[in-house]
């Protein structure tokens, strides 16, 4: 519903700004048509294709910790793919449905949304020899 609304609304704003200028070098049914499949069709088709891929994200995400690395498959981005070494970890938190993984070798923080991530953390904490309180 939220995407009906939001293309409603871009066309209403910038159909008749855009056709206005697609008129100064297109016929004026070219410009039209160009205007409507435009804010009509590819807008609403790129808008889904995004909402669609983020739910593919939250479904299809693996984490899997093992005692040498760190596998992580369909987090931040559904094709995505991954693996950090353990020795390469600097520090591994979890917030609000998060795990953060901040490496030595680079200063690049990886954010993986994972909703079980608190215990992934629990894990790799118990693996080092760590206990946290929480």
């Amino acid at each position: 519903m939220g995407i009906i609304i939001l293309t409603f609304i871009i066309f209403t704003l910038l159909a008749n700004p855009t056709e206005g200028a697609l008129i100064s070098f297109l016929p004026v049914w070219a410009a039209h048509l160009l205007t409507n499949l435009l804010y009509l069709g590819l807008l609403p088709l790129a808008a889904l294709t995004w909402v669609a891929e983020d739910v593919v994200c939250t479904y299809t995400g693996e984490f899997i910790l093992t005692d040498q690395r760190i596998w992580v498959r369909g987090s931040p981005f559904s094709w995505s793919q991954s693996e950090t070494p353990l020795e390469n970890i600097a520090s591994l938190t979890w917030r609000r449905d998060a795990i953060f993984i901040k490496q030595k070798s680079s200063k690049k923080l990886q954010v993986h949304m994972f909703p079980d991530g608190k215990l992934i953390v629990k894990a790799y904490d118990q693996f080092l020899g760590r206990s946290k309180t929480n």
